[in-house]
Order: structure tokens, then sequence, then C-alpha cells
């Protein structure tokens, strides 16, 4: 499962997530999967067709990306990750 929006990420206070597989949120602009070089956007048209593996790269193609707050709960199953690339910190 992933989030992506450019324009910050926030997590409140009373906010909890319970997810059963690894978990990646991301303020880039686009996410790339498997390195099969098929951007998926945070805007714009997409080919959801091929939206399928993990993600492998992150572009930034804006100068001054968001944040990411988390305040709240995020819970994982032990086995699962919970990534986000360091530029969006």
């Amino acid at each position: 499962m992933w989030i992506i929006n450019p324009a910050d990420i926030a997590f409140g206070r009373n906010s909890s997530l319970n997810i059963p597989a690894p978990f990646s949120a991301t303020t880039s602009t686009s996410i790339d999967f498997n390195n099969n070089n098929f951007w998926f956007k945070a805007m714009g048209t997409n080919d959801y067709s091929n939206l399928v593996g993990n993600p492998s790269s992150y572009k930034f193609s804006i100068s001054n990306p968001s944040a990411i707050v988390n305040e709240g709960n995020l819970c994982l199953q032990p086995e699962n990750n919970f990534t986000y690339p360091e530029s969006s910190i």
C-alpha cells in the first residue's frame, strides 16, 4: 500500500493506520514500480493497468518537496516495513 501527495502528508494526533502489508508514503510527484520505467503520476493521466509491484524509485519534479508529519499511531505487522524517501522529510 502506498500514499502519494506532493502537497504534504499529515497523520494527525488521533489518526491511526492498521495496515496488513508493506506501506510507503511519499510527497514525490511520481513513483516507478519494479524499475519497469512506468511512472505513476500524482497528477495527470495514468495507465492503471501498469500499476503493479513495489515502489522502486521516486521522482520529485518540484523544487521544494513537501513534508510528511506523523503525530498519530501507525501500526504494521512485524514482517512489513514503513518506508519513505529521504527527500520527502
